[in-house]
């Protein structure tokens, strides 16, 4: 009963931040997050509305990793904290920064890479 309730919220999650390229492939890459997350030289978005979208997309990987981690405790192996006082734009900027500089994520789903700068920020 609670896996099903699991599969279904995964899903739904997953739905909620689909950015769709093509007709055959639906994902939120790297790149996406990274062109609605950028920013220009005096902090403000390139994109109208990216930093909602960029901070609400990080929102939904850190609560997804805290109800996983209340679920198992064999989830995730890249285990981080963030502190309770962190700010939205504070992780918008350490994600921004980390993906500025980690191109290798850009053809790839992005939850990868912002539990990779979460954890990198923020180990347990």
């Amino acid at each position: 009963m609670i896996r099903s309730w699991l599969q279904l919220f995964c899903f739904g999650i997953f739905c909620f931040f689909i950015h769709v390229h093509s007709a055959d492939a639906a994902r939120f890459t790297g790149s996406y997050l990274l062109q609605i997350c950028e920013k220009n030289q005096d902090d403000h978005e390139l994109v109208m509305g990216g930093h909602a979208t960029c901070q609400s997309y990080i929102a939904g990987i850190i609560d997804m990793h805290n109800m996983m981690k209340t679920i198992s405790n064999d989830f995730p192996s890249a285990d981080f904290c963030v502190p309770h006082d962190a700010s939205m734009n504070e992780l918008h900027n350490i994600v921004l920064d980390y993906l500025r500089s980690n191109e290798q994520h850009d053809d790839f789903i992005a939850a990868p890479a912002v539990i990779t700068a979460l954890f990198q920020a923020f180990p347990c």
